[in-house]
């Protein structure tokens, strides 16, 4: 195994819909294979407070059953993006209960940290991972089947590789079943592709309450990304204002009720001065998107295009830093 990938997991202890499909990667063929869910959403969504999801159950004055403690637990185990100092900056990872946007210009990652975070989210427990399934809704169709692959195999490897040598050194910590594959892991990523417009995206995204209701083991939501879709299309500024809001609103629900880590893509725009060395580079959701998101990750090229940068700006919960990161072989690393 490549040594970078030895970082991560050793380190710590509607519009009404009748139906959406989403996929799971098959190993073997390398393709999607589609199973039918029945969805019937209601478009009938409220905003609530997204933080308490995170931290509510820790200020409770009273006993708590068995449950409980284990749903607390879950509650404050994160996803961990396998860059030491990525999760620090993060105050451990993807936290449940969170929405938190990656921002940059193409070619710097986004794509790979997305599906570095859905292989993560099915970290045993035993490894202090969250266990749980993905949904990744591939709006851009970026995800490359041979790199899919790639990046799963590395992960099972070094995974298997961590449980067995922790068998090894405590007899009484047997995990005989818990060994990971490359076809359980990849059946553990739903992934959806039709949404060739912004109403596809919304119907989808209604549909998601339904779909969670009967696969409860859900932690991670990917949309890679919102903004391919805002700007293949021609709308008003009023119009996506609104759009973006209700998007928001109905992710925010999701959020709540369900606990789950919300993780979206946005692209960068050029912001045009009267001189044009003046021009900038900004998020392409512009303000109106600017405070749904729970924190923002903005990827960029450190001085002479030789390093990635990824900086937490907007937090809500975090101050603000930055860290540098690598595209590997295997995925997302220091």
């Amino acid at each position: 195994m490549a040594e970078d990938s030895e970082e991560g997991v050793n380190m710590y202890h509607q519009m009404e819909i009748n139906s959406e499909d989403f996929g799971t990667w098959n190993s073997a063929s390398g393709k999607l294979s589609r199973k039918v869910i029945n969805a019937g959403a209601s478009s009938n969504v409220s905003s609530s407070q997204h933080q308490s999801q995170v931290e509510g159950l820790t200020k409770r004055r009273r006993k708590l059953f068995a449950n409980e403690l284990l749903e607390l637990e879950e509650q404050n185990t994160p996803i961990f993006t396998f860059n030491q100092g990525l999760d620090g900056l993060l105050g451990g990872g993807i936290f449940p209960g969170t929405m938190t946007e990656v921002v940059g210009p193409i070619g710097l990652g986004k794509t790979t940290f997305c599906f570095q975070l859905s292989l993560n989210a099915q970290i045993p427990r035993s490894l202090n991972g969250v266990d749980g399934d993905t949904i990744y809704i591939d709006t851009e169709h970026s995800l490359n089947a041979t790199r899919i692959k790639e990046m799963t195999s590395n992960f099972v490897e070094h995974c298997n590789e961590v449980m067995q040598k922790n068998l090894k050194q405590n007899s009484q910590h047997r995990v005989p079943n818990e060994l990971l594959s490359e076809e359980k892991v990849m059946s553990r990523i739903h992934v959806h592709r039709e949404c060739s417009e912004i109403e596809d995206l919304v119907r989808v995204i209604l549909s998601l309450e339904s779909f969670l209701q009967c696969n409860n083991n859900v932690k991670l939501i990917v949309i890679d990304s919102i903004a391919f879709l805002m700007y293949t299309e021609k709308q008003t500024f009023a119009s996506q204002t609104k759009v973006l809001y209700g998007v928001g609103q109905a992710l925010f629900k999701i959020v709540n009720k369900f606990s789950v880590a919300v993780v979206i893509t946005n692209n960068m725009t050029t912001k045009f001065a009267n001189d044009e060395n003046m021009n900038s580079l900004i998020p392409y959701l512009g303000d109106s998107w600017q405070s749904v998101p729970n924190q923002r990750l903005v990827f960029s090229w450190a001085p002479g295009n030789v390093a990635r940068n990824a900086e937490l700006i907007s937090s809500s919960f975090r101050p603000s830093g930055s860290i540098s990161y690598r595209i590997t072989s295997a995925g997302f690393r220091n």
